[in-house]
């Protein structure tokens, strides 16, 4: 979902995170090209992760606003049409 949502909105960056611990380069390296992933994954400790608020489950999708600010956190599966309504906002 998130990979065509990254290739049909260009005026949207989709990024992933990764906050587990001991998941190596390489181990990063072969989930991303297994499942096809062509958008960034960047690799954050749990002390940046806590920065983002409590997690109260997974999948967690943080909708940073231009300023670089959280808009809008959701936890569990997204559909195109509410990322679409919350970039619209």
């Amino acid at each position: 979902m998130l990979i065509e949502y990254n290739e049909a909105r260009k005026d949207v960056q989709v990024f992933g995170v990764n906050y587990e611990p001991g998941i190596n380069k390489n181990k990063l390296s072969e989930f991303v090209s297994s499942h096809f992933i062509d958008y960034p994954i960047i690799p954050i400790t749990r002390d940046m992760f806590k920065k983002f608020g409590k997690a109260k489950g997974l999948p967690m999708t943080l909708f940073i606003s231009p300023e670089g600010k959280i808009a809008k956190t959701y936890f569990g599966m997204l559909t195109k049409d509410l990322m679409d309504e919350v970039v619209a906002k």
